[in-house]
This record gives C-alpha cells, sequence and structure tokens, in this order.
C-alpha cells in the first residue's frame, strides 16, 4: 500500500542550491529530498517532493476518488510555493490527466518536464519536477528507464512496474547559476531492481553534474519515493561516506507530512 506523503524543505545554499535529502520512513515507504554535499549560502531554495497516489478508477475500499483529492492537493503546493518563487515541485504516480489537472489548477507561471514511464509520451505514471519558468530556465532535461539497458517502457530486473528517473537542467535566471534536479520512484516490490536503480542514479548524477566528487559537482538535489527502509541497500548506497548525496533529515526545515487519499 502506497501512502503518499509531502516533504516540504527550505534551505540556503549557493545561489539558491542544495541537495538535500529528507527522509521520512512509513511501513517500507521512503520519501525523500536528497541534497548534494556542499554548504549553505545566499538564496533559499523550496524543494516539495509527494507520491500523489495514481487515479486509480475505481478507488481502492476508503480511498477518496481523485476528484476528491485535486483540490486538496493544488491548496498545499499553492500554500508551500507562495512566498518562495524559487520552489521546485517532485511528484510520483502521476497520471496525464492528473498532471493536466496540476498544472491547469496551479497556473500559467508553472510548467513541468517529464513524461509517462510506459511509452516515453502520455502512458503510465510519471515522476515529473514542476517549476516556474520565470524563476528557471529550463537548459536540458531527460528521463532515464530504470532498467538493464535504459530500454523505453521496460521493467528492470526483479521490478513490479516500470520505472523512471526524470533530470533536468535549470539556469537561474537572475543569479545565473545551474542546479540539476530530478524525481524518481524507485519500485515497491523489487529489491534488487531498487539496488540497482540507485547505482544508475549515481551515475547519472555523476555524469549530468560533471562530478569526480562533492566539491566539484553542479549543485543538484534528488527528490522522490525510494520504497525503502534506512537499511535498504538502495538508501545505502544513496546516502553513505562516499556518495555524492547526503541526507539531509536534520539539516533541512520539518514543515509538513501528509496523506490526502484517505
Amino acid at each position: 500500500m502506497f501512502f503518499p506523503i509531502t516533504w516540504s524543505a527550505l534551505a540556503h545554499a549557493r545561489c539558491g542550491i542544495i541537495m538535500f535529502k529528507a527522509s521520512i520512513l512509513l511501513t517500507t515507504l521512503l520519501s525523500v529530498v536528497l541534497i548534494m554535499r556542499v554548504n549553505a549560502t545566499d538564496l533559499p531554495i523550496r524543494i516539495l517532493t509527494h507520491n500523489i497516489r495514481y487515479a486509480a478508477d475505481p478507488p481502492s475500499t476508503g480511498e477518496k476518488p481523485w476528484s476528491t483529492r485535486r483540490q486538496l492537493l493544488l491548496n498545499e503546493l499553492h500554500y508551500h510555493t507562495l512566498h518562495n518563487a524559487e520552489s521546485f515541485i517532485c511528484l510520483q504516480e502521476v497520471l496525464h490527466s492528473q498532471l493536466v489537472d496540476i498544472i491547469s489548477g496551479l497556473g500559467d507561471e508553472w510548467a513541468y518536464i517529464g513524461v509517462g514511464r510506459d511509452d516515453g509520451k502520455t502512458k503510465g505514471e510519471y515522476s515529473p519536477i514542476i517549476y516556474r519558468p520565470a524563476i528557471w530556465q529550463l537548459v536540458k532535461w531527460q528521463t532515464v528507464w530504470l532498467n538493464e539497458n535504459g530500454t523505453i517502457g521496460k521493467k528492470g530486473w526483479d521490478a513490479g512496474s516500470v520505472r523512471i528517473l526524470t533530470v533536468g537542467t535549470f539556469k537561474h535566471i537572475r543569479c545565473k547559476k545551474t542546479i540539476v534536479a530530478m524525481s524518481t520512484h524507485l519500485d515497491n516490490a523489487g529489491a534488487i531492481s531498487r539496488r540497482e536503480s540507485a547505482k544508475i542514479i549515481e551515475k547519472v548524477i555523476s555524469s549530468v553534474t560533471c562530478a569526480s566528487s562533492p566539491t566539484d559537482a553542479l549543485p543538484f538535489f534528488l527528490g522522490g519515493d525510494l520504497n525503502s527502509e534506512t537499511t535498504d541497500e538502495a538508501y545505502k548506497i544513496l546516502n553513505n561516506a562516499t556518495s555524492l548525496l547526503q541526507d539531509t533529515k536534520e539539516q533541512a526545515e520539518w514543515v509538513l507530512m501528509m496523506w490526502n487519499w484517505l
């Protein structure tokens, strides 16, 4: 069972960029914002990550339909981004129809990157990154399929579902600094898939950020649902002494954790 939760954290870094990872553990679900190991200064950035629960048809017993949950989610996103123009929103389990509703509800100031995981277009769940184009210029973006060979729409290893990583490079329009944003949703069923996906994510980080060490890397963050406890191999790969990522549970301000599909 998935429990959509929101993690909203506020931090500072070089021109608003740090690499956060906030871990919140509920049963076997770990929603995180991971940040790079850098010192924080300057511009505040708010990063939200939320597994919104896909629009099941029909809903499970006791589950509120998307038509009811939609406005609750929009209210939440509006509230937590209203006073921070540099906000990024990382979502998981988003069907195309839900993404249309979310972007429409947020308004014209917002845009997104991401594709449906099943066909690289609109089928299947997205792990989108939502941002304000007036604040962040999109430099480039890609979707990485988390399987043995990167084939579009293919499950990897022992995964129960197709899994993806959304990666975007953004330049702050005012201060001209660059950040790499990532959103993912690791498999709930396959421990091997989670482990190997974490290894791929590490390689992508090194490639996209030109990072041979934390001090060399472009600032970046990873937000998502890792479906992992802190003892899981995937978590350990992404958060260890040699990892480019850092768990910011103890560093970032805990703003809100909530469920909106029950």
